[in-house]
């Protein structure tokens, strides 16, 4: 990401790269030749502690930006004092007596900003996944256990249900973060989260209904109904269907062929939630002495594009080419070889500039 918007219109500025914690926190800026000229260290709640560097930059705790003049960040739904690590203003969420946190009105991320965000103001990211992931796998287990009337059906239904459900419920925050920040706030987060949640929900229940009108056999007009009773509470019919997970390998029902399609499936959502979409896939990139493959081409909200390599499981590592190439890719940038990015306007024999590969690292 580039901290600094340069045009002919404000020619003289200086390119500035953001480097994230697993947090999301800004951690330093570099330059275009990779050397760090600004670095954050911040308390648990977001309270900036030190800092080295003079670059003007409101992108801090949690990726957030920061507002000077209240002193206040803007997490969209309300603003937050991390000096007191607490939100200005009740949430308008209830709270459920089950979970005597969520009666907080002020509470951020459940008082657990190490291990949550909450980016919304509203319900912590973590909690938003666990619930998605629950009512997703139940649906799924449900679902492949009555379509195929095995145990081995349902529980690759519930593997999938969760993942979808984590990622519709992701995706629905990402775009309505998106379109909130595309409208000036003129359309609300929620109000577009709504929108774009009911028209997958609607997509869902006519997609349901028409195969319960048009199934042959008793067992496929029950799995119907049973899909249009999770539908309505908030999980899409397409949770048990393998086509709905990103880089399919196959045609059959059976889980992702490699970790690092699972962790390419991890990688979009996250970028969806970040307002992203994801351009092209496996692009391979010729550097001033070698050549690399990046997992996904992505392009966020400004137009720009993204590159994002993932890796997935404790044992993963850089090859030996990433190790050369992509200090390379960022100190001159590079020339992409082949067809794979003709999708995000890169044709074999284009020219990328500097940049620095996002890696996204899943445990």
């Amino acid at each position: 990401m580039i901290s600094q918007n340069c045009s002919q219109l404000n020619a003289g500025c200086s390119l500035s790269f953001y480097s994230y914690d697993g947090h999301g926190s800004v951690r330093q800026l570099t330059d275009a030749t990779a050397s760090v000229t600004d670095t954050y260290t911040y308390d648990a709640f977001g309270t900036l502690i030190e800092r080295t560097g003079s670059t003007d930059n409101n992108y801090l705790y949690a990726g957030e930006q920061f507002d000077p003049d209240l002193g206040f960040y803007y997490n969209r739904a309300r603003y937050l004092d991390v000096g007191t690590g607490r939100f200005i203003s009740q949430d308008s969420f209830e709270g459920g007596s089950g979970d005597p946190q969520s009666l907080h009105k002020y509470l951020y991320a459940n008082d657990n900003p190490v291990d949550r965000t909450d980016p919304s103001g509203r319900a912590s990211l973590v909690e938003t996944v666990e619930v998605a992931a629950l009512i997703g796998a139940v649906s799924g287990f449900t679902i492949g256990l009555i379509r195929t009337g095995t145990l081995s059906g349902a529980a690759k239904g519930a593997v999938f249900g969760a993942l979808t459900g984590v990622g519709i419920a992701l995706g629905v925050s990402g775009i309505g973060a998106g379109v909130a920040y595309i409208s000036g706030g003129a359309i609300s987060a929620t109000a577009a989260s709504t929108v774009v949640g009911g028209g997958i929900a609607a997509y869902s229940l006519g997609r349901d209904t028409l195969e319960l009108l048009s199934a042959t056999n008793r067992r496929d007009r029950i799995a119907a109904g049973v899909s249009m009773l999770f539908t309505v509470a908030g999980v899409s019919y397409g949770a048990y269907k393998y086509e709905t997970l990103p880089n399919n390998a196959a045609d059959t029902f059976g889980l992702p062929a490699s970790k690092a399609q699972l962790g390419e499936y991890y990688s979009e959502v996250l970028a969806l939630m970040r307002g992203e979409r994801v351009v092209a896939r496996q692009v391979t990139i010729e550097t001033a002495s070698t050549r690399v493959r990046v997992d996904l081409v992505t392009e966020t909200l400004f137009g720009r594009l993204r590159l994002i390599e993932s890796k997935f499981g404790p044992n993963a590592s850089f090859t030996e080419n990433q190790q050369i190439g992509y200090p390379e890719l960022l100190q001159s940038g590079g020339i992409v070889r082949g067809a794979n990015g003709t999708s995000a306007g890169l044709p074999d024999g284009s020219r990328i500039q500097p940049q620095e590969v996002l890696t996204d690292w899943w445990q």
